[in-house]
């Protein structure tokens, strides 16, 4: 008795489909970790963003953005060497601290308590990273929480 091979020409196909796929799971788990709450990295990568960069002009992305330590080192291009951690942006925008120029900070409302720390902390969830308080005694709010000196 005669045993006949039949030549699957879809088998080497679906070999290199599988490969293919076993080597992106391998490339995205050498990736780091996306950033934790509250933590600070030395080199963080924010990428697959619209950048706004508050200067007026259009629009750019998506594109990545390298911060080292609290300063924007890089825009776009390709990011040489490690990084700590990445930020997947996908398709969101990213825009400057915002400002809030006659900021208003009580030590509470409706006579329930309301620490500035608190207040802040609201702000900054909102994106305003500078704020200037009207006629405000600074020594009472830097008491409170930390708040920068303009």
């Amino acid at each position: 008795m005669r045993i006949r091979t039949v030549r699957r020409p879809c088998a080497p196909i679906a070999a290199a489909l599988i490969a293919l796929v076993l080597a992106a799971g391998s490339v995205r788990a050498q990736q780091p970790p996306a950033p934790e709450h509250g933590a600070r990295y030395g080199r963080l990568l924010i990428q697959d963003v619209y950048l706004i960069d508050g200067n007026g002009t259009p629009t750019t992305g998506p594109t990545r953005v390298l911060v080292e330590e609290d300063r924007i080192v890089q825009i776009g291009g390709r990011v040489e060497g490690d990084v700590d951690a990445v930020i997947e942006g996908q398709g969101r925008y990213l825009l400057p601290g915002l400002i809030n120029s006659h900021a208003h900070l009580q030590d509470g409302r409706g006579g329930v308590s309301m620490p500035f720390q608190y207040q802040l902390d609201l702000w900054l969830a909102s994106g305003i990273t500078t704020i200037r308080k009207k006629s405000s005694r600074l020594r009472t709010i830097r008491e409170g929480c930390t708040v920068p000196s303009l």
